[in-house]
């Protein structure tokens, strides 16, 4: 049984590898492009070869990694290295098997490959390389041999590479490319001085790259760096000149002295670099009508983003990560952001009082539920009173405001549901028991009941914000209950696992479901966490307080939406969602208006109502069309049977 979970695992990994190789295989096409990998025995053949060099065993950047040696390994792979092969092949058995090794165990083999002009090709090790591509890693161990091209002057691509490889002999560095040869005696300079200046270190080039090179490289790319027409390399050797060496890479020094350079080095016309430079916004009530207004900010806001595991491991919270990223290009000097990793919730408050000893923040953001119980509490952590956000609540005083209407994609979701069910019973996996939870499977129920009255939603409480395993069971026992759609409010993607594993339809939360699912999602509720926040963050700007009118965002203010709907789902249904859609971005259609009777049948909206934001907060009530799993006995007492 351990054998086929993981078989099916593997299987649904390389389904989702494939369906992003022929995603890239077809936009490399569309360009004019070959979508295959390259091979390097095909393009060797119009240079002159001199001799190979062994390089020994080394850390290879995957980014550097191009294509395969073989020309006939070439066409197993899209151009972004992933699989694109048939799941009835031995080729993707094999694929999705050493895909499970490497979750279970690690891949600790070195592949084989073959350096030349400064990229990389695998001669041995091809899936190895495709996972961890799929899986974002940085590196793969690797025994490289270099392959050398005959030295030609009249040649600039040649010339430069051979001026690289001396730079490499001297530094023992070869992260580090520059698009002029000339470029090199200056970088080159300044390493060996600093070599010369370490002389107790062990691994200089390594210790190098570790301590200067990637933080710099890191900072230089969230400020938008890499929009720049120049290479990393460049950028770090015009710091260096400029700057030297810091004595920190990770301060808020260290970052200005990035950002200053970033502008430097940006074209007059900074529009298509920096958009926070022009972009102007209408937002309810017109907070601001343009970011340029804030950006001469003196002071600015400290924000703390806490995480409960490493922002790499992540997968709905990925979306934060974006969000991050996305603040820091829009509000540059307005804005200082710390991120804070790998913190139990146990761990929350201790970790945010070591760090408010040194800072003061007004902005506090858990991407997590599992913070939920730490934020409801939120001690005073510093002398001030900051806002506390958890996803999309924001707290502040006595109460807790909601950012965004999730539950107008929710009520989309419901009406699809409603028209493709046969059995009538659909199936809702609900997170903790919160007022945002109940809007969202009561605007679901409201969905179906609008198109099909005689549907009823199963509901299954976990009371766990993010617990794959017993998410699963809960899936599993609604199927075999004969429940044909299934939803969820979790941050994993099990459940959508499940349904493309058992053959019924589904639809996704907080990520497109398309990505798990691609054969049963028939669509899902997407969240715009970079415009979440960005609109935020800017009403905090202007306002210098939280008022009680802050903006609920929704469909009308694209923070949230409906994403693209399956094919299975009949056009004159499409339609009527179109239509509807409309309504909700003109704010025609309230979603939640009278009446609305409950499960004890008391009436808890009269006819012709609509529910205002204070009814919203202090949802705690489920509609007469829902009604609690009977299995769910059953799967409780099952629940913690997680080996």
């Amino acid at each position: 049984m351990y054998n086929e979970i993981q078989r099916v695992e593997g299987t649904r990994e390389y389904r989702i590898a494939r369906k992003n190789a022929k995603k890239n295989f077809h936009s490399m096409v569309s360009k004019g492009k070959n979508g295959y990998l390259p091979s390097l025995e095909s393009i060797i053949k119009n240079y002159t070869l001199v001799g190979e060099q062994s390089l020994g065993a080394m850390e290879i950047p995957l980014k550097k990694i191009t294509g395969t040696y073989e020309y006939s390994r070439s066409l197993s792979f899209s151009h972004n290295f992933l699989p694109l092969l048939e799941e009835t092949t031995e080729f993707s058995e094999k694929w999705a098997s050493l895909y499970m090794v490497h979750i279970q165990e690690g891949i600790r083999d070195p592949i084989k490959a073959y350096e030349f002009m400064n990229w990389f090709y695998v001669s041995e090790g091809n899936k190895r390389v495709s996972i961890f591509k799929h899986l974002k890693a940085y590196s793969i161990s690797g025994n490289v041999t270099r392959i050398l091209p005959k030295k030609d002057l009249h040649d600039e691509s040649i010339r430069r590479y051979y001026r690289f490889l001396d730079f490499y002999k001297k530094t023992k560095i070869n992260l580090i490319w520059l698009s002029e040869e000339t470029k090199y005696d200056l970088l080159e300079n300044r390493i060996i001085e600093y070599f010369n200046s370490q002389p107790e270190k062990s691994n200089q080039a390594l210790h190098f790259v570790s301590s200067y090179y990637l933080p710099f490289r890191k900072v230089f790319h969230e400020l938008g760096g890499g929009e720049l027409e120049m290479t990393t390399g460049d950028a770090f050797t015009r710091f260096i000149e400029q700057y030297g060496f810091s004595e920190s890479t990770s301060g808020k020094v260290f970052r200005q002295k990035v950002r200053e350079l970033v502008l430097k080095l940006s074209p007059p016309n900074h529009a298509d670099v920096f958009p926070w430079r022009t972009i102007t916004v209408d937002l309810p009530k017109k907070v601001v009508s343009s970011i340029t207004s804030i950006l001469p900010q003196s002071i600015p806001l400290h924000v703390a983003m806490i995480y409960p595991s490493t922002i790499a491991s992540m997968g709905w919270n990925s979306g934060f990560e974006s969000a991050r990223k996305h603040l820091q290009k829009v509000f540059s000097n307005s804005l200082d952001i710390q991120v804070i990793e790998s913190v139990p919730p146990e761990l929350f408050f201790e970790r945010l009082r070591t760090l408010s000893t040194t800072q003061t923040f007004d902005l506090i953001i858990s991407t997590s539920y599992k913070y939920w119980n730490q934020v409801i509490q939120r001690p005073k952590i510093s002398s001030n009173d900051p806002l506390w956000v958890c996803c999309e609540y924001l707290f502040h005083g006595n109460r807790f405001h909601l950012l965004g209407k999730a539950f107008q994609p929710r009520f989309l979701c419901g009406m699809i549901a409603g028209m493709m069910t046969l059995s009538n019973r659909i199936g809702f996996i609900a997170t903790i028991k919160h007022p945002e939870a109940y809007q969202n499977i009561n605007a679901f129920a409201l969905g179906v009941q609008s198109v099909n009255p005689d549907a009823r939603i199963n509901l299954v409480w976990t009371n766990l914000t993010n617990e794959p395993f017993k998410e699963h069971l809960a899936a599993v026992s609604l199927v075999k209950d004969h429940i044909d759609v299934l939803t969820h409010h979790h941050c994993s993607s099990e459940v959508l696992k499940v349904a493309e594993e058992y053959g019924v339809y589904c639809m996704g939360y907080g990520i497109d479901g398309r990505l798990f699912a691609p054969y049963s999602c028939l669509a899902s509720v997407l969240w715009n966490w970079d415009l979440t926040y960005e609109n935020l963050i800017r009403y905090m700007l202007q306002n210098k307080s939280f008022p009680d009118d802050l903006p609920t965002w929704g469909i009308s203010e694209k923070v949230l939406d409906l994403s693209p709907i399956s094919s299975l789902v009949p056009k004159s249904a499409q339609r009527l969602i179109q239509m509807i859609h409309s309504d909700l971005s003109s704010g025609r259609f309230p979603v939640f208006c009278g009446p609305l009777t409950d499960q004890k049948g008391i009436e808890r909206l009269p006819n012709g109502q609509n529910i205002d934001s204070r009814g919203l907060e202090k949802m705690d009530w489920l509609l007469d069309n829902v009604d609690l799993f009977e299995g769910e006995r059953d799967w409780n007492h099952s629940r913690d049977q997680n080996p």
